[in-house]
């Protein structure tokens, strides 16, 4: 049986003390929890967390998404009580996350959209730095479990893709 090991913040970010709470992670791998970013708050716009892996490497990133029951058991719902003549809307992109590169001057962002894969690579960086925010979602009252995976890469990792 084999264990993910999710980072866990030694505090809250949500309280007074926030700024006594590191969300800056240095490991090559590690799993982003929304659990945990729901409890402790970090993980939001105010204390993102922020990825730096060696230099010379990229950052692949890998959604793990179990909001896939919940999300469908509620389209089902809209499908059933939406008229017939009326189609039922569903949105493109349920957000569960947003990434950057700080490190780049290209500063676009990538939207981390979910309920559609139970697991999908969502991007690979250019650069060693990344910051991810996670959106705050309550879907009928049930936020979407999610864990975002991210891995440095160095240029031989890249080739063997």
């Amino acid at each position: 049986m084999s264990y993910v090991v999710v980072h866990t913040p030694s505090g809250s970010c949500s309280g007074q003390s926030a700024q006594d709470v590191s969300t800056q992670l240095t490991t090559s791998s590690g799993y982003l929890s929304s659990i945990v970013s729901d409890v402790t708050g970090c993980g939001r716009a105010r204390s993102p967390w922020s990825v730096v892996v060696r230099p010379g490497q990229t950052i692949r990133v890998t959604l793990y998404d179990f909001g896939l029951r919940n999300r469908r058991h509620l389209v089902a719902s809209l499908q059933m009580t939406t008229r017939r003549s009326t189609p039922a809307i569903e949105s493109p992109c349920h957000i569960y996350a947003v990434l950057s590169e700080p490190a780049t001057t290209n500063q676009s962002n990538v939207t981390v959209c979910g309920g559609k894969q139970r697991v999908s690579v969502i991007t690979t960086t250019s650069s060693n730095q990344l910051n991810v925010v996670f959106a705050h979602q309550d879907i009928v009252h049930r936020t979407p479990h999610f864990l975002i995976h991210y891995q440095g890469l160095t240029l031989d990792s890249h080739r063997l893709l």
